[in-house]
């Protein structure tokens, strides 16, 4: 069951993006933390890779809605001793936005992995949200409702 439920929400986002479903990455919870990176890249004396991110929310009513509000600042050093990140955490934007209702949330990562040998990437990852199972039971119990009004009716 868990392999079909997974399946049908891969090609969900799948269809909603236009992407192949099996690109797709279906992680855990995302981390309230969690920074999306923008045009991120790193010395070449530490070794890391460039990166760009796009996310999403997934609203039950709405769909998903683009997450391209998030303040973003970085700064690297160039010294090969520090790189460090600043920008606002996913708990911090949904705090400002007064938004709680995402039950997932989808990253785009588009970049080049460090060296010669790097390798491009174009990767899809799926985060569950922080409150989870609290969304998916909400939801859940309107569904039953709904569902016993109809048989009821």
């Amino acid at each position: 069951m868990a392999n079909s439920a997974a399946s049908i929400l891969r090609l969900l986002v799948a269809s909603e993006f236009e992407i192949d479903a099996d690109s797709i990455i279906l992680s855990g919870e995302i981390s309230p933390n969690f920074i999306p990176r923008y045009d991120m890249g790193h010395s070449w004396w530490i070794g890391a890779e460039t990166c760009s991110d796009t996310m999403f929310g997934f609203h039950p009513k709405k769909g998903f809605v683009s997450l391209d509000d998030i303040q973003q600042e970085y700064q690297y050093s160039q010294n090969g001793d520090v790189t460090f990140r600043e920008g606002e955490t996913i708990s911090s934007y949904l705090r400002r936005k007064n938004e709680s209702s995402y039950i997932f949330f989808l990253v785009h990562s588009v970049g080049k992995e460090y060296g010669e040998t790097g390798q491009d990437f174009d990767k899809w990852t799926l985060y569950k949200s922080a409150d989870f199972k609290a969304h998916w039971a909400a939801l859940e119990a309107k569904d039953i409702a709904r569902w016993e009004q109809w048989l009821m009716a």
